[in-house]
């Protein structure tokens, strides 16, 4: 049986009198990629803040990485999560950004990213765009972002 690396049900979010996302149920297996799209205001950013356990649901319930509670230490252990308005510092050298990645990953594959970066030439971040970044980055682990351009949420799973 394959789990599902995020999983909802009647998952809802309200600030004041607003529901930024309502009674969303969804399942998406692993080893799959996934897109959610929709306009500003859909819920695709709340959606992902759940799961991470930057926000806590109104109502219903989320779980990651095969029922992992939304949040929870075992569950950010297995995540990699760049936000929407993730600060990228583009004239840091890009030995640095790998420093600071390894210190917030403890699964980092420096070896690769090291390899990686030869292979492309690059010195500094602003070299390589934002989704390269986050792959080369987070290797082997599962990638969240939001790319507000095409308002959609790729999942790299």
């Amino acid at each position: 049986m394959s789990m599902n690396i995020i999983e909802t049900s009647g998952l809802s979010k309200r600030y004041g009198s607003t529901w930024a996302l309502h009674e969303c149920s969804l399942a998406i297996p692993a080893g799959h990629v996934a897109a959610l799209v929709g306009p500003n205001g859909a819920g695709k950013t709340t959606l992902l803040n759940l799961a991470v356990g930057l926000a806590e649901p109104t109502a219903g319930g989320v779980t990651v990485l095969g029922g992992r509670p939304a949040g929870s230490p075992a569950a950010l252990d297995g995540i990699a999560f760049v936000a929407q308005d993730t600060p990228v510092y583009k004239n840091l050298p890009a030995a640095d950004m790998l420093h600071l990645t390894r210190n917030l990953n403890r699964r980092f594959d420096q070896e690769y990213a090291e390899t990686r970066l030869a292979e492309l030439g690059v010195g500094t971040v602003a070299e390589l765009a934002a989704t390269e970044w986050m792959s080369l980055l987070f290797a082997s682990t599962p990638i969240w972002a939001f790319m507000p351009k095409y308002h959609c949420l790729p999942f790299l799973v």
